[in-house]
């Protein structure tokens, strides 16, 4: 299923309950594309697109030439005529095509322009993208993508699942005993650049192999971006409060660095790389919170999700509906 993921995100999402319209119209539009991937036919489903969404699906397609044996001088046409005849024997590409689910939720009309909203996935995780229409020669085409909401949605789940690898990184680095400034045979957990041998471990040597890959070694004021999120993870101090990467190991407190530690990840931009915040600590629980202010530069404090009456500590208990340092509403991810 492989060959056809670069053309999933929009060549896919319509399927079924898409409903006719009885002249031409941005609905009509969509039926026509959802005809066309019924029959399996992606040469008549790539001919509706026009405009910047036609050159959205042609970048998108541009890496498959080598992979489908094409030469450089294959245009985005020929590309799709070949996947089509790759696929056409494969009845579980065939069944994907005609049984993926969509709901238009809303169209807007404009004028000469329009844009609908269709959500499309499983229900418990839907996602949602903006086809926008051009209305010209008495014809409705699609013409260009908003792809905010389903990047934004593709950067938190990537963003969750970045936190728990980084759960399972400590639980192996602190397992080493690599890190024991102390020296009392007990292992302590690691900043990002511990975990991927971007730097000496405190009173060691670098890490190898390392439990987190070379992505995390660019690490810049203690911080580390990737997926359109940033990631900070926060030691203790001798007090209990939390020492950022870029405050230097030296006022790390080795004995509760044997015990705790956090990390909090957040978007680039909020709304448009993504919109929750995250967090997650030795305990293994992710936290999320859904609020603007945390967006670029302005990050989580380490004790952000811990309990008010922690004192600013991040080695008491996280907070709950809004009794937080923050005093916003951190709830479980579910």
């Amino acid at each position: 299923m492989s060959r056809f993921n670069t053309v999933a995100l929009v060549l896919m999402l319509l399927g079924t309950g898409v409903a006719h319209a009885t002249e031409d119209s941005p609905q009509a539009a969509l039926d026509r594309l959802v005809a066309a991937l019924k029959k399996g036919d992606l040469v008549a489903a790539y001919q509706q697109l026009t405009g910047d969404a036609r050159a959205f699906i042609d970048k998108e397609l541009a890496p498959m030439k080598r992979r489908m044996g094409l030469d450089d001088s294959a245009q985005a046409i020929d590309i799709v005529k070949s996947l089509q005849a790759q696929l056409s024997g494969d009845a579980r590409a065939t069944g994907m095509f005609q049984t993926v689910g969509a709901e238009v939720l809303k169209i807007k009309t404009t004028g000469d322009t329009a844009r609908a909203e269709v959500k499309f996935g499983p229900k418990d995780e839907p996602k949602k993208i903006v086809f926008v229409f051009a209305h010209k020669n008495d014809m409705w085409s699609i013409s260009g993508f908003d792809l905010t909401k389903a990047r934004s949605a593709s950067n938190e789940a990537a963003a969750i699942a970045t936190l728990r690898n980084v759960v399972s990184a400590q639980a192996q680095f602190q397992a080493t005993g690599i890190a024991d400034a102390n020296q009392n045979g007990v292992g302590e957990y690691g900043t990002f650049g511990e975990l991927s041998g971007a730097a000496k471990v405190r009173g060691n040597a670098l890490l190898n192999p390392p439990v987190l890959s070379t992505a995390f070694r660019h690490v810049k004021n203690g911080i580390v971006t990737r997926g359109g999120y940033h990631f900070h993870i926060f030691l203790v101090d001798g007090n209990g409060a939390p020492v950022g990467e870029e405050a230097g190991l030296d006022k790390v407190d080795a004995k509760g660095a044997e015990l705790v530690w956090c990390c909090y990840a957040w978007p680039i931009e909020y709304g448009k790389t993504g919109k929750r915040t995250f967090f997650v600590n030795q305990m293994g629980d992710v936290l999320t919170v859904h609020h603007a202010r945390y967006t670029g530069a302005k990050g989580p404090a380490g004790n952000a999700a811990f309990a008010k009456t922690g004192k600013g500590r991040i080695d008491g208990d996280t907070a709950l509906a809004g009794t937080s340092n923050d005093g916003l509403a951190w709830k479980f991810l579910r």
